[in-house]
């Protein structure tokens, strides 16, 4: 088996380079031989033009000086005169009739031939002094024809010259241009991807690769890619630990030691956070109540204190309301009152999320994590994450229905697995669906398509107007503009067709058509006005307009990337021909 692997001879690699000129070749050597053709075809006609236009000046010449000898019947002169027209270049005979001795002169040796011109023949007239004309001769001649292969040599060499000094140095310029602007991003991007990335050092050095050496729309892919690593890394991550530590609750019997610490280390490892801490409720022998912190994960409270010390934690006594009642507390330092600022300054604290621990119907205490470091945000899927942890602890610590509780946490567990998979999926901001989405619909959209002989459009939508709307009234209202823009999109088109937030002010429309493509043109205007109409927010009226490219599938492209290029051609052109391109 492993030798008739071997044997397979794998094909060999093009570079992007050889593909860009290859594929420049064929189209640049029917330009060049349409635009010679076209040189040798003009070049042909005017020479022709020329010498239609000096034959016919020098068999008017040469009339001209027979006029006298004939009228004088002057044989020798005329002999004299007919020869030396015969040996003119391009001249094939010439003949003279002579009306004095009714006789004709003949010079010349091609007659006969095939290439010839048709006779060109000249009356000669003579005029006394009377006034009055009489026909003394006349002349003709035949000459060469002019020869198209001959103007071609002379021409196409020269031509031929150019395209090979044009080629070089098309050749030359595009390998450095696609060195400093393709391969060498390419190759970056390439050894990021191939770099290991278990690090959380090491994937947020691919976040900032261009920043380091390039910025422009590869580095900003690089970005993206290293932005959705770490955020598919640390939900995988998550998933894990959530897994792990469902299976550790779940096989711990009543004789075995708790596995609480243990489950508590790894998700504080899992968050990336300092300290992390279960604290349970407990009654003194006073009949008080209060918080014993039971376990620690992390670094210690600090030197002096104990971990089953409530006086050390005296801004949590308020926090109990909000637990009682299943709601988090969370955010940095700044954000909490003043009284609760010194306690925390004291523990060091600079940001915290705690959530409460709740069984089937009994509150159980809260856990903590606490980050020393920074300031940080907790995202949707963290705080998920840590309220699936804090689910999973209260149901270890029901002592009336553990199983059933550790049966309804694997449900919940269940449904954030699929809430966290719903967030990668969609924009949080609108609810629509994000680039994933559109690829997938726009895959299976095509190959309807193509399978049914369907036609169908993707609409590349870009506001107008948005950014001095951010800079003017902030992000908050920029949001609802966009809210406001999602939500009329969905209402212009129908329910089988897909609209999805592309990034920043960016939307995408897939229309699915039938046998015959759809009514573009009543669409676009459909959702041009709808996007034009006036918002209301915060008592400011906002005028939001829209520029709209399509691309048409299957006849523009068959892929995502294809059709969006086309649709962003599109929409460019658009906004050229209206000016709003350099508006922005």
């Amino acid at each position: 088996m492993n030798r008739a692997k071997d044997s397979v001879v794998k094909p060999r690699r093009r570079s992007l380079y050889r593909q860009f000129i290859s594929s420049l070749f064929i189209p640049f050597v029917l330009v060049f031989l349409l635009a010679g053709a076209g040189t040798v075809l003009i070049g042909y006609h005017a020479q022709r033009v020329k010498l239609e236009s000096e034959r016919t000046e020098l068999m008017s010449v040469y009339a001209r000086s027979l006029v006298k000898p004939l009228w004088d019947c002057d044989t020798a002169t005329l002999n004299g005169i007919v020869n030396a027209l015969a040996y003119q270049q391009g001249v094939a005979d010439v003949q003279l009739l002579d009306a004095c001795s009714g006789q004709t002169i003949a010079a010349g040796s091609n007659a006969g031939q095939p290439d010839l011109t048709p006779p060109y023949r000249q009356l000669i007239y003579h005029k006394d002094s009377g006034g009055r004309s009489f026909q003394v001769g006349e002349l003709v001649a035949r000459f060469s024809r002019i020869s198209i292969w001959t103007a071609a040599v002379d021409l196409l060499w020269r031509y031929l010259v150019l395209f090979v000094a044009m080629f070089t140095v098309l050749l030359v310029g595009t390998l450095l241009v696609f060195r400093r602007v393709v391969d060498q991003p390419l190759a970056r991007f390439r050894n990021a991807i191939n770099m290991e990335t278990e690090s959380r050092d090491t994937i947020q050095r691919l976040r900032n690769l261009p920043t380091e050496r390039q910025n422009d729309e590869l580095g900003d892919v690089m970005a993206a890619y290293g932005g959705l690593m770490m955020e598919l890394d640390s939900r995988y991550k998550r998933q894990q630990t959530l897994a792990q530590c469902a299976s550790e609750l779940l096989a711990t019997s009543s004789q075995d030691a708790s596995p609480l610490i243990d489950v508590l280390e790894r998700v504080r490892i899992t968050m990336d956070a300092d300290r992390l801490y279960l604290a349970e409720n407990d009654i003194n022998e006073a009949g008080e109540f209060y918080l014993n912190y039971t376990f620690l994960a992390g670094r210690p409270f600090g030197p002096g204190s104990s971990p089953a010390d409530f006086e050390e934690h005296p801004e949590e006594t308020h926090w109990a309301g909000q637990f009682k009642e299943r709601r988090p507390v969370t955010g940095t330092i700044a954000q909490f009152p003043m009284s609760d600022q010194q306690a925390l300054r004291r523990r060091g604290v600079r940001s915290l999320a705690a959530f409460p621990v709740w069984g089937h119907s009994h509150w159980y205490g809260f856990i903590c994590v606490e980050d020393l470091e920074d300031d940080r945000d907790w995202s949707a899927s963290e705080k998920t994450f840590l309220q699936t942890v804090a689910d999973m602890i209260g149901a270890f610590l029901e002592n009336a229905n553990r199983q059933q509780q550790l049966a309804t946490v694997i449900d919940r567990l269940r449904e954030n697995e699929k809430t966290l998979m719903r967030i990668a999926r969609r924009d949080p901001l609108t609810g629509l669906g994000n680039r994933i989405v559109l690829d997938e619909e726009l895959e299976r959209a095509v190959l309807r398509a193509q399978r049914l002989s369907l036609h169908g459009y993707v609409l590349l939508i870009d506001l107008n107007h948005f950014k001095p709307i951010n800079d003017t009234y902030g992000h908050s209202v920029g949001d609802q503009v966009l809210r406001i823009t999602a939500q009329r999109l969905l209402d212009c088109v129908r329910r089988t067709d897909t609209v999805v937030r592309l990034g920043g002010d960016e939307f995408v429309i897939i229309v699915e058509g039938s046998k015959e493509r759809p009514n573009l043109t009543a669409l676009t205007a459909k959702l041009t006005a709808s996007l034009s109409r006036l918002q209301y927010h915060d008592g400011h009226t906002m005028a939001v307009g829209a520029c709209i490219g399509a691309a048409c599938f299957p006849d523009d492209g068959t892929s995502s990337d294809t059709l969006l290029a086309q649709a962003d051609k599109d929409m460019y052109l658009k906004k050229t021909l209206s000016g709003q391109g350099r508006q922005a």
